[in-house]
């Protein structure tokens, strides 16, 4: 719930009981009342009719609106920019789902390899950090979320394997139906001995690190999963500083914004993966330059992303001696 409760919370107002419904056409009018240039009212109604005007105009307006007004806007702009983060929403969660597939691999791997005995050592609480009070309800919780998983008659695979092998579904089956939360939750459960080989996978990353970038990284996946509004948008969780933004120059008090999630993915996708990830940033902002009046330089700022940092493409993991305080 608190994903989008800050997007609601700005949209809510606009939304207020004593605002009568309009229609597209008197949308459009309320518009350029406020000051925004609408060219072509055809075009304007069908948008409006295929994003709605709050995820539209209510989600992307702040851009373009000062003191109540649209000054030098166009109602393309705001399209434009709609497009631009629709655009980055993909662009972020075809990478996440390319980590979350690396993780999923290497935790059971690593996990099956330490319990090798009994395919389901996975429900038994004693392999996981069950020694430390703080963790065990939610280790009961997260054993029993495995057990409905494995209940659950939505998943082929599954089923096959309780048809045909004993009703035994070793880890590395189940876990293609375990959503990235779980995952992440997962990993944070496990004993130490098996974090520390899970983070030994990915270059300069401790198991402590990879906690808190999976974490960071679930809340991002959902906003996307969601379509709610990314590029400004700021987690609760943030990402731990570390000598990474140091090299850039560019260390920032928002560790919870977008930049944070190029800098898990810096550490989680090899060089080829993250490079084309680069890429793909760079050019929806070219195309936002060209198709829109904002200013990118704005936009960037908003998603969090220090000066110059596009060298990030060009440091080298293996040299930074990564310290991070884990509070």
């Amino acid at each position: 719930m608190v994903r989008g409760f800050l997007f609601f919370e700005e949209c809510v107002a606009e939304m207020s009981s004593d605002k009568p419904f309009k229609t597209y056409e008197q949308q459009i009018e309320l518009l350029k009342e406020k000051g925004l240039s609408i060219p072509n009212e055809t075009y304007a109604v069908k948008v409006l009719k295929d994003l709605s005007y709050f995820a539209l105009i209510n989600g992307y307006k702040k851009a373009f609106k000062h003191d109540g007004l649209y000054k030098n806007a166009s109602f393309e702009d705001i399209v434009a920019l709609f497009k631009f983060d629709e655009n980055l929403r993909g662009i972020l969660l075809k990478y996440i789902l390319i980590i979350e597939r690396k993780i999923k691999s290497s935790l059971s791997y690593h996990f099956s390899q330490k319990y090798p005995n009994c395919q389901e050592d996975y429900l038994n609480v004693n392999n996981y950090s069950y020694g430390c009070v703080k963790n065990r309800d939610s280790i009961l919780r997260l054993v029993s979320t495995l057990n409905s998983i494995i209940k659950s008659k939505n998943y082929p695979y599954i089923k096959h394997y309780v048809s045909h092998h004993d009703s035994q579904i070793p880890l590395w089956v189940l876990i293609n139906a375990v959503s990235f939360g779980k995952v992440s939750k997962i990993f944070a459960l496990s004993q130490q001995g098996i974090q520390q080989k899970v983070a030994n996978d990915f270059a300069g990353v401790t198991n402590a690190e990879l906690k808190n970038m999976l974490e960071l990284l679930t809340h991002f996946r959902n906003v996307c999963a969601h379509n709610e509004r990314l590029y400004n948008y700021k987690t609760r969780i943030s990402l731990k500083k570390s000598s990474v933004f140091c090299a850039l120059n560019g260390l920032r008090n928002d560790n919870c914004s977008l930049f944070s999630v190029v800098i898990c993915m810096k550490f989680l996708l090899d060089n080829t993966e993250f490079d084309q990830f680069i890429t793909e940033v760079e050019n929806i902002i070219s195309l936002l330059a060209l198709n829109s009046s904002v200013s990118t330089q704005d936009i960037v700022r908003d998603m969090g992303f220090p000066p110059e940092w596009e060298k990030i493409k060009n440091l080298d993991i293996k040299t930074i001696t990564v310290k991070t305080t884990i509070s």
